[in-house]
């Protein structure tokens, strides 16, 4: 599985710079390291090395080893940066505290004692933390936030997290008041 960190949606100025769309799985590190990889929009795939970079705004603008001018960088436009699931597992990938948003893609959530709670639908990169939407076994829906005092285990060969919801989460009477 290929994880994108970010989109390349236009050329900037005339050097080869390209500005890139951020997504959930941005992390600096990764982007600064020796697994950074370019999908093309035809979808080849090659080892990316970023030369420069700035903030303009929520964008990030970068300079790409190979882009040496205004018509490489159009030529980029759509391409998308990022890593493989298999580098994230590599000795030396630089992770960040924590773990990316993409490892909690469609985990099996249980509580403490096993009793199956949902699967995770989505992962939202809130200011404070992350929050996941899970998809519980009757349909609805419940936010799990990602903190240690909820998060008790993540297994991700058995894609699967143990949580310890917090009072109100997953209780039925909870869910029949709203």
């Amino acid at each position: 599985m290929f994880v994108e960190m970010g989109e390349i949606v236009r050329a900037v100025g005339l050097r080869g710079e390209v500005k890139l769309l951020i997504s959930g799985d941005f992390d600096e590190a990764v982007m600064a390291s020796e697994f950074l990889t370019l999908r093309e929009q035809s979808g080849a795939q090659s080892r990316a090395k970023i030369l420069r970079s700035r903030w303009k705004g929520e964008t990030l603008v970068v300079g790409l080893e190979g882009l040496n001018d205004r018509n490489a960088a159009e030529a980029a436009v759509g391409g998308i940066l990022g890593f493989s699931e298999e580098d994230y597992g590599h000795a030396d990938f630089p992770r960040p505290e924590g773990h990316l948003p993409f490892v909690y893609g469609d985990l099996e959530v249980v509580d403490v004692s096993g009793e199956r709670l949902g699967s995770v639908e989505e992962v939202l990169c809130l200011p404070a933390n992350r929050v996941l939407r899970v998809r519980r076994p009757d349909g609805s829906e419940a936010l799990v936030p990602v903190i240690p005092p909820v998060v008790r285990e993540l297994d991700l060969v058995a894609k699967r997290l143990v949580i310890e919801p917090l009072p109100g989460l997953f209780d039925e009477d909870a869910d029949a008041a709203h």
